[in-house]
């Protein structure tokens, strides 16, 4: 009997070394086309003097990638364009909208301030070069445009939502955060790896993520991540008046990579939180779910 259980350990060893592993990075090819779209919705409610106060917020970023080049390190070239940008907001029964394919529309004035810059920036081009393991090496390009529409901008909400939003740094770290969740060695089903990083958005997003190769069926690897985040931010300014942000949570999701391009054809994060948002003196208890989802379409 102890031989027959010897046996089995020393085969299921035998078994497990030889599992097939997986080498998770970006293999782009030079002239590929891929159309990508980002859905952001976000439920906040939040108690302002005993009053209960819901914000639904849904936004819509659409761009077009295109590889250009692949160095000598064996970095990928993307040029990105943006193609639409949708944005929905009930604040308390009032609604705010913003289409960029949409023109000439009547809006509030939240939708006519949107429309500054995130009209400016259709059409725009840039580039993003990335190693294959998905770390952002350059951005080239996207200064410029920041440049050119800050000039073109006389609106000083519009000036700061564009210093806010589309900074080149703060875009590095999107980037980063949609494509630098590869392992660095190679991996079996089952096995897990860690990362931490911080997203720099309006707010900076540390996060703490453990992600799994959970399953790889018809060249298609499921990655599973749970993790835990903060924001905070001590001064942000709105409008003249500074504001405390002060959240965390817990979050999970997955990514589905095309095991060839190592392209993620789709991404679902869910991001529920509780914090404080402080506003002169005033501290104001929030709840906010998030739910990111992220599709990528090859073109012909």
């Amino acid at each position: 009997m102890k031989n027959i259980i010897l046996s089995l350990l020393i085969l299921t060893y035998v078994l497990s070394s030889t599992a097939q592993q997986y080498d998770l990075k970006l293999n782009l090819k030079k002239g590929q086309h891929y159309k990508q779209s980002m859905v952001t919705d976000m439920k906040l409610n939040q108690s302002v003097g005993g009053q209960e106060m819901t914000i639904n917020t849904k936004m819509q970023f659409e761009f077009t990638q295109s590889v250009k080049s692949i160095n000598a390190k064996g970095e990928f070239e993307l040029e990105n364009e943006y193609s639409r940008i949708i944005v929905t907001m009930d604040v308390m029964g009032q609604n705010i909208s913003y289409d960029s394919d949409k023109k000439d529309e009547p809006g509030t004035e939240v939708s006519k301030m949107l429309s500054g810059p995130f009209s400016k920036i259709i059409g725009k081009k840039f580039l993003v070069v990335l190693t294959p393991k998905g770390k952002v090496v350059e951005i080239k390009g996207f200064k410029q445009i920041i440049e050119t529409l800050s000039k073109g901008s006389s609106d000083p909400n519009s000036k700061k939502m564009i210093e806010e939003m589309l900074d080149e740094h703060k875009l590095s770290s999107s980037f980063e955060s949609s494509y630098h969740m590869f392992p660095e060695n190679s991996v079996k089903v089952g096995e897990s790896w860690s990362q931490r990083n911080t997203i720099e958005t309006m707010f900076p997003v540390d996060i703490a993520t453990t992600y799994t190769l959970k399953e790889v069926n018809n060249g298609v690897a499921k990655i599973i991540m749970t993790g835990d985040f903060t924001i905070k931010k001590d001064d942000y300014e709105s409008k003249g008046l500074t504001m405390k942000i002060n959240f965390s949570g817990k979050y999970n999701g997955f990514y589905d990579v095309d095991i060839n391009s190592g392209i993620s054809n789709r991404v679902e994060l869910n991001m529920p939180m509780t914090g404080t948002m402080e506003l002169m003196g005033m501290e104001v208890p929030c709840t906010v779910n998030s739910t990111i989802t992220t599709t990528n379409t090859l073109q012909n």
